[in-house]
């Protein structure tokens, strides 16, 4: 995709091209306007549907470009204004909207789902511990999407391959002003930049 676009920082301006074009729309074959339309338009982020799952990955894909404070506070307005005691903004389709809720929520996400590679969001909780039971033996990827900037061609995240028992994600603070993550624990272990 970076490819396509021409390069990391391409792909990053047409990123956020998208949040920031406005949400008007055509009723085109429907002849009127239907709910997908209204619940794109109240979400408030341009061509953003969060409503519409297919693109439920799209604010996480920052983070894999070496923008992780845009996908943290980007993760954190959808969660605020999306969300709430009795609504969620779309369709709940084989309950996508929630568990796209609890995972960002928890701080992770698989860009890649069915996989077992995470990026690291913004988690609502001051403290996440995700424990795993010994004799599994998994091993989880996590993007360091600081140590990027390394690769030569400076687009591609370096994976880190880790066993894990348990995972700590420990935020600055649960306020949507404070939204990154301080640290990441696993197995105790702190994973350097992270």
């Amino acid at each position: 995709l970076v490819d396509l676009h021409g390069g990391k920082s391409k792909l990053l301006s047409k990123l956020k091209e998208l949040l920031q074009t406005p949400s008007n729309f055509k009723f085109g074959s429907y002849g009127q306007q239907i709910h997908e339309m209204v619940e794109m338009r109240a979400v408030a982020m341009g061509q953003y549907g969060h409503n519409n799952q297919p693109c439920h990955h799209l604010l996480y894909l920052f983070a894999l470009l070496g923008d992780s404070k845009s996908t943290q506070c980007l993760v954190r307005g959808v969660m605020s204004r999306a969300y709430g005691e009795d609504f969620y903004a779309g369709d709940e389709d084989n309950g996508e909207q929630g568990a796209w809720f609890v995972l960002s929520a928890l701080g992770l996400f698989s860009v890649t789902p069915g996989t077992k590679s995470y990026v690291l969001g913004s988690p609502i909780f001051k403290h996440v511990r995700i424990s795993r039971d010994e004799q599994q033996n998994q091993y989880q990827t996590f993007y360091d999407t600081d140590l990027s900037a390394e690769d030569p061609k400076g687009s591609i995240p370096v994976p880190l391959k880790l066993a894990s028992k348990s995972l700590d994600i420990i935020s600055a603070g649960v306020k949507e002003s404070v939204c990154e993550v301080a640290k990441v624990l696993l197995n105790d272990t702190e994973i350097a930049g992270v």
